[in-house]
């Protein structure tokens, strides 16, 4: 049986990912490429906070730099969400435009 979010979805045409064509695999790699130079900067954040925090006595302190990295790794979370979806709409622009030269051409 399906949801109600399914019927919906069917009725209004789907949501946009459905739409899209699949990725290629040098897409793919490029977008692995994003996840891994910001999974490297947040384990350096991480890194970066654990040996900071050996030095500190003041447990305030502490805190300070547990929440100082947690807002550090969100901003980096956000960034590589933001340069994804920038290369995603680079994809579809290019889909789109080679459609559109394949319409011409027939």
């Amino acid at each position: 049986m399906k949801s109600a979010l399914e019927r919906a979805m069917e009725r209004f045409g789907g949501d946009e990912e459905e739409k899209q064509p699949p990725l290629t695999e040098e897409q793919k790699q490029q977008l692995t490429e994003i996840d891994r130079k910001y999974e490297a900067k947040i384990a350096r954040a991480r890194l970066t906070a654990d040996e900071k925090s050996r030095y500190l006595e003041d447990p305030s302190e502490v805190q300070q730099l547990k929440l100082d990295t947690a807002e550090e790794v969100r901003t980096y979370e956000e960034k590589k969400e933001q340069e994804k979806d920038k290369l995603r709409q680079q994809f579809r622009q290019t889909d789109e435009s080679s459609a559109k030269s394949e319409d011409e051409n027939s």
